[in-house]
């Protein structure tokens, strides 16, 4: 009669104070997801940017004037086949530099779960 559903009550509050808890676990998982996703493409970007503002061009240069040394008999073919070799590597690099980048990017994107397209460069 002075039962009252105490029990239900005091149910309902723990079950109540457990989901507030695995909100804030969650709420905390995700910040650390963003926060690394953010670090992540920064770490990219910077590493895109390297290879687009120096390294390729560089490359090229180097290519260019190893084969005017071939062409004026001072260097060998060698020499030439290997810069040719460089070049494509470091041309592979690239694209798998530009790879992370998308893929950093698409880690951020999910993290935050909106798409970003809207909000950095198109690289």
């Amino acid at each position: 009669m002075f039962n009252r559903k105490q029990g239900e009550i005091l149910q309902a509050k723990a079950q109540i104070d457990y989901l507030q808890r695995e909100e804030e676990r969650i709420k905390h998982d995700i910040s650390i997801d963003v926060i690394n996703s953010v670090k992540d493409l920064e770490v990219r970007e910077e590493q895109l940017q390297r290879f687009q503002d120096e390294l390729l061009a560089d490359s090229e240069d180097i290519l260019k004037m190893i084969k005017i040394g071939y062409q004026k008999g001072k260097l060998s073919l060698t020499d030439v086949l290997n810069a040719e070799q460089s070049n494509r590597d470091l041309k592979q690099k690239y694209f798998e530099s530009l790879y992370n980048y998308q893929f950093a990017l698409a880690s951020l994107e999910y993290a935050v779960g909106v798409p970003l397209y809207g909000l950095t460069e198109n690289k």
